[in-house]
C-alpha cells in the first residue's frame, strides 16, 4: 500500500470527519488564520515564524491580516490572543465589529471572552479598528492622539454630547467660535474609512497552485507549504513539565497528518481537472469541456461533498493569470453534444468579433451558426450566454456609444 493511500485510510478512519474536512474547504489565507489560532492553543506546535506564514506572492494585505500580525506579537495570554484572532472574523468592510452578543454568536467565543477579544482588537492600529459604531470609531481615533489638548477634548464632547447639533451644524453657545473651529478641524482630520487603506478581502487572492508545462505535459505544482507547522523543539521540556503531553501530542500529529492529506488531495484533484481540461491550456476557453463534481467523484472515489470542499475558493496560476480552480468545472450547455458554458461564450465572442459594423449578428443569427456547427441550441440559451459574455444585443452594437447600454 502506498504512503499516500495509507495516510488517506488512516485519516478516513480517525480524524477525517472533523479536522480534515474542516481544513479541506479553507483556502490558503483562511488556513493561515486557523493555523495561527491552533498554534496558540497547542504549545507543541510552531509556526515557521511567530504568527506569520509565507504569503506565496501576496502583495496587498487585508485589515484582518494586519491586525492578526499585531496580535501575534502583542504581549497577552495565549487564550486572549486566540479569542481575539477568532473575533477578527467578525470584521465588516468598514473594519467594525458587531455588538458583543452578536459577535459571540458569530464566532462561537463565549460572551465574556468575546468582549475581551474585541477590546484587544480596539487597542491595535489603525485606531478605530473593531469599533461597534461610528461614534466609537471616532472616539478611539481621538484617544490615540497625543497630547490630549483642549481642542481634542472639545471634539470628543461634540461627537458624544452634541451629536444631533453637530449633524445639523447648530453649535451655537457650545463654545467660543475659535475653539469650535479648532475642534471641528480635529474632527475633519479623523479617518472613519480607515479600512479603505487596506485590500478588499474578496479581491486578495493567494493561489495555492501553479500549472506549468513540463516535457509537453501540463503539471500542477504547489505554491504553498504542504505542512506550514512543525513540532516544537521544546516538546521534551513540556513532557517533563507536567503538561497533558499525550493529548497535545496526539492533537498535534493529527493536525500534521490532516495538513498532509489536504495538500496531497488538492494536488491530486487539481491534476485530474487539468488532465481533463488540457485542451484549454493549449487553445484557450473555446476548448473547455463539460466537467462536473460527479465526474471527479467517480474518478477519485471521493464523495461529491469532499470534491466540492477541495475546490472551494482555491486558485491556480497559469501564463501569468490567476484562475479560480472551479473555472475548470464547466456545465454542459448542449444536450445533444458536449459543450461547456465558457466554450460557448468564447465561440459567441469569436463570432461577434468577425461581424461587420453595419450588420451585427442577432441572437437568431448566432443560433443558426451554432446549429451549423452541430450545436442545436435554443435562441434564449444563446441570448443568455451572450449576455454572460458581456456582449451587447445586436441593436446596441450598432450604437457603441449608447448611454442606455452604458447604464446597464
Amino acid at each position: 500500500m502506498s504512503t499516500d493511500l495509507q495516510l488517506q485510510t488512516k485519516l478516513v478512519g480517525t480524524v477525517m470527519p472533523r479536522l480534515t474536512s474542516s481544513l479541506l474547504i479553507l483556502n490558503y489565507q483562511q488556513l493561515n488564520t486557523k493555523l495561527t489560532v491552533l498554534a496558540e492553543q497547542n504549545p507543541l506546535l510552531e509556526l515557521p515564524e511567530p504568527g506569520n506564514l509565507p504569503r506565496a506572492g501576496l502583495v496587498n494585505i487585508t485589515l484582518a491580516e494586519h491586525l492578526a500580525e499585531q496580535l501575534a506579537v502583542t504581549p497577552m495570554s495565549s487564550k486572549l490572543r486566540s479569542d481575539a484572532m477568532r473575533c477578527l472574523s467578525g470584521l465588516d468592510a468598514r473594519g467594525f465589529l458587531p455588538a458583543d452578543r452578536q459577535l459571540a454568536t458569530l464566532t462561537g467565543v463565549p460572551l465574556k471572552r468575546a468582549m475581551a477579544g474585541s477590546q484587544a482588537i480596539r487597542r491595535l492600529s489603525p485606531a478605530g479598528s473593531g469599533a461597534r459604531t461610528l461614534t466609537e470609531c471616532l472616539q478611539l481615533q481621538l484617544d490615540a492622539l497625543s497630547p490630549q489638548t483642549d481642542q481634542i477634548k472639545l471634539a470628543r464632547r461634540l461627537i458624544t454630547e452634541f451629536a444631533d447639533q453637530l449633524s445639523k451644524r447648530n453649535l451655537a453657545n457650545i463654545a467660543p467660535d475659535h475653539q469650535l473651529a479648532d475642534a471641528l478641524q480635529v474632527l475633519r482630520s479623523l479617518q472613519p474609512r480607515f479600512a479603505n487603506d487596506f485590500a478588499d478581502p474578496a479581491a486578495v487572492v493567494v493561489p495555492d497552485l501553479e500549472v506549468r508545462k513540463i516535457a509537453g505535459v501540463w503539471q500542477v505544482h504547489s505554491l504553498t507549504e504542504a505542512v506550514p507547522l512543525r513540532i516544537s523543539s521544546d516538546a521534551d521540556t513540556l513532557r517533563t513539565a507536567g503538561k497533558p503531553w499525550r493529548k497535545l501530542n496526539r492533537e498535534a500529529h493529527n493536525l500534521l497528518d490532516a495538513l498532509k492529506f489536504r495538500h496531497a488531495t488538492l494536488l491530486k484533484v487539481a491534476q485530474i481537472m487539468v488532465d481533463r481540461q488540457r485542451a484549454f491550456f493549449f487553445k484557450g476557453e473555446v476548448a473547455l469541456v463539460p466537467l462536473g463534481l460527479r465526474d471527479l467523484a467517480s474518478i477519485t472515489k471521493y464523495s461529491v461533498s469532499t470534491i466540492s470542499a477541495i475546490i472551494h475558493n482555491k486558485h491556480f496560476v497559469h501564463a501569468g493569470k490567476t484562475f479560480a480552480l472551479k473555472f475548470l468545472m464547466q456545465r454542459d450547455s448542449c444536450k445533444q453534444r458536449p459543450l461547456a458554458s465558457a466554450a460557448l461564450q468564447a465561440r459567441i465572442k469569436n463570432f461577434v468579433a468577425e461581424e461587420t459594423d453595419n450588420a451585427p449578428l442577432t441572437d437568431q443569427h448566432l443560433m443558426r451558426i451554432l446549429h451549423e456547427q452541430g450545436y442545436p441550441l435554443a435562441r434564449r440559451t444563446v441570448a443568455k450566454h451572450r449576455a454572460a459574455a458581456r456582449i451587447m444585443p445586436s441593436f446596441f452594437r450598432k450604437q457603441p456609444q449608447s448611454e442606455l447600454w452604458k447604464s446597464q
